[in-house]
């Protein structure tokens, strides 16, 4: 399970180690509460989406969106769907 929330022990989403992950379970909170303690502590991982300037927040559906693009595009060389690491990077789409 991964949070996605700026917290003190949150890392940048683009070097999250995806290691041995086949599969994520994105947790993503309120835009105005952030993802809940209690599902923070039971998160393997906590991430943060890193930004420009003082802002330090955006619309959930942004930061989700986002979020699953960089997963996907982690996750397109650790699991066998033909093709799919190709039209994430742009690739031909019959490869």
């Amino acid at each position: 399970m991964v949070a996605l929330a700026l917290a003190t022990q949150s890392v940048d989403l683009k070097t999250l180690d995806y290691g041995e992950m086949d599969r994520i379970c994105l947790i993503l909170g309120s835009e105005q509460c952030g993802v809940s303690p209690s599902l923070l502590e039971i998160a393997d991982h906590t991430v943060h989406i890193q930004m420009l300037g003082l802002n330090s927040s955006m619309n959930v559906a942004i930061a989700c969106s986002i979020a699953v693009y960089e997963m996907t595009r982690h996750l397109a060389g650790a699991i066998s769907v033909p093709g799919l690491s190709n039209r994430i990077e742009g690739g031909d789409e019959k490869a």
